[in-house]
This record gives structure tokens, sequence and C-alpha cells, in this order.
């Protein structure tokens, strides 16, 4: 069954993969990863929000309730930063397991640092209709 999650995985992991035997790249430290997660939202945000890997790895726990990450989740290997406040982190645990999701308040992520956006989106689209890009 084809899941968004297995299908950016794959074809992301090569494009690293390839990238990183290209250049020589080496895996990115901690510290820089916390860094670019902290360029997504204000300070009074990021400075007590939990910091984690898309896998759900911690990198740094918070205390606000806010998630940050490095790159988009929905996305591995994606380096736009992103803030997620509790409601918005359902959401994201709902599409990541393409669940259904209701709330009656708002949530809120920010992306100061800019999104993937419209790769973004129609990733979304696909994974909702059971079809590959």
């Amino acid at each position: 069954m084809f899941t968004l999650k297995t299908h950016l995985t794959s074809g992301l992991l090569a494009m690293a993969l390839v990238a990183a035997a290209a250049t020589g790249a080496q895996a990115e430290s901690t510290a820089d990863k916390i860094a670019r997660a902290k360029t997504a939202a204000p300070a009074s945000i990021t400075d007590h929000a939990t910091i984690s890997e898309a896998d759900g790895t911690i990198l740094q726990q918070g205390t606000n309730g806010w998630v940050c990450f490095p790159g988009i989740p929905l996305m591995p290997g994606d380096d736009h930063p992103m803030c997620n406040d509790p409601v918005w982190m359902k959401w994201l645990a709902a599409v990541s397991a393409g669940a259904k999701f209701s709330t009656d308040v708002p949530g809120i992520s920010y992306m100061l640092a800019g999104d993937a956006g419209r790769v973004t989106i129609l990733a979304m689209k696909f994974a909702r209709k059971g079809e590959r890009p």
C-alpha cells in the first residue's frame, strides 16, 4: 500500500545519498539542527520549545508545549524549519497516519525561515488520493 511517508522517504533518501556522495558532505551536527529549527519562530517560543527530529528523536527538551523541527516532518530530508503548537502537532500526527482530524480551536505553525510550499501541498494531495506524484 502506498503511503506518503514510504514514497517520500525512499525518494528523498536516494537523493540525499547521491548528494552526500557527490559532495563528500558530513552529517549535520545536533547544534546546527537546533539552530536551524529555532529560525522558524520567534525566540519567545523557540527558547522553551522541544526540538525534535522528524523521526521523533528529541534534540532538546522544552517546557512550553511547542515542538520545533529542523525540517518539515512530512518530508524526510527537508530543511525548512517549523514550530508547531499542540493542536498543529495533533494535525500533523493525523496526516502522517492518514487519520481524520478535527478540532474546535485553531492551531499555529510558524515557518518564518521558509516553507517547501507547493511540494508539501502536492504530496498531501496525492497521499489523500492514494496516488503517486
